[in-house]
């Protein structure tokens, strides 16, 4: 008996041993630990000793290209930059740049509350700048439109760009535009043809695009102050009648589509620099006859638009342009490109490579 106890306090006495022993052990680490961190605190990351107004910009230039619009959430919204630390988040909430441009769209983004109150934080911190915005279809969700326009009515004379459904943009801008210089508008659906209005006045409105059914376009627009319109699709009657109202303009992109008017009278645009045309349908022949542009500098178009004669099509219609420089051929070729090129000697020609054409390169 007496042997065990003495053998126990023998193990005791091991045992503090060891224990003062991984102590010291214990203490030299945590002493090497404090004096790593401390030159960890004392580090300082190349990007965050850049001055914020530097941040700023980088942050800006992380988003797409204004006036386009990022998500509200995600790996390309401004939010992002927000939850990474303080300082960024500072910053970010700090810069009305990141916050004016928005897009809502319930269909991709289905959580309507949050997106609602995302959508009057960003408003409010855009401060002052023009607003870039685009909504997807409000008329879907009924109660939605006029939560929508409340939290719109404080900003809307800082609506720059606006893309929106035909049938919504009387419920969200109630008002004058002043500020108004590009308008996209798209028709959903035949039913959206059922309803007139006006463009509120804009008087800076400038380029407007117009997607989807246009015969009796529902919106009536200042299109004589235009210098830039795309319209698709539209048969050549409805362009015609359209183009007859913008004199004004300098740029133009039509999508054509099939039509058995062939006598239609030509559209004189005197100002017109740029027209890019391309195809909706199969019958697009002669569609280049309508126009007449003398100050053009700039044509894009399929192959197509010219037949059944090419290259004499292409003639009659670059001895009305003066100034013509540069031609873009777009799709399948049957001419080849040195035929256009020896054609117009003194015209730039660019092809759209096209895997199925075979006319030689």
């Amino acid at each position: 008996m007496l042997s065990e106890l003495a053998a126990d306090r023998a193990r005791i006495e091991d045992l503090d041993a060891e224990i003062r022993a991984l102590e010291r052990s214990l203490s030299i680490l945590r002493n090497e630990k404090a004096q790593v961190q401390e030159r960890l605190d004392s580090y300082k990351y190349p990007v965050l000793s850049l001055p914020n107004e530097i941040v700023a910009e980088i942050f800006v230039y992380f988003l797409p290209t204004y006036p386009l619009r990022p998500p509200l959430i995600g790996a390309d919204s401004p939010t992002l930059l927000t939850h990474v630390c303080h300082k960024w988040r500072d910053i970010a909430v700090a810069t009305p740049e990141l916050w004016r441009a928005l897009l809502f769209n319930h269909h991709t983004f289905p959580d309507i509350d949050l997106q609602l109150e995302l959508c009057r934080l960003w408003l409010t911190r855009s401060q002052s700048y023009p607003l870039s915005m685009e909504f997807s279809k409000l008329l879907d969700i009924p109660s939605l439109s006029p939560l929508i326009v409340d939290a719109l009515a404080p900003h809307r004379a800082r609506m720059v760009h606006l893309s929106v459904y035909v049938a919504d943009l009387p419920k969200l801008v109630e008002g004058p535009l002043p500020m108004l210089s590009e308008l996209e508008l798209t028709i959903n659906k035949t039913s959206d043809l059922e309803f007139r209005t006006t463009l509120p006045e804009a008087p800076l409105l400038r380029s407007v695009t117009l997607n989807g059914f246009v015969e009796s376009y529902p919106v009536t627009l200042p299109l004589v102050q235009l210098t830039s319109l795309t319209v698709s699709p539209a048969y050549r009657r409805e362009y015609v009648t359209i183009l007859r109202e913008a004199p004004n303009l300098v740029h133009c992109t039509l999508g054509v589509c099939n039509d058995i008017d062939s006598q239609l009278d030509r559209i004189e645009l005197l100002s017109l620099e740029s027209l890019s045309l391309f195809a909706c349908g199969t019958n697009t022949i002669g569609c280049l006859d309508d126009f007449i542009t003398p100050a053009l500098r700039s044509l894009r178009l399929p192959e197509t638009f010219l037949y059944p004669g090419s290259i004499e099509s292409l003639s009659a219609f670059i001895s009305k342009c003066d100034r013509l420089q540069q031609v873009d051929v777009t799709g399948p070729r049957t001419i080849p490109k040195a035929s256009y090129r020896q054609a117009f000697r003194s015209i730039q020609f660019f092809f759209e490579e096209d895997s199925s054409s075979d006319a030689e390169s």
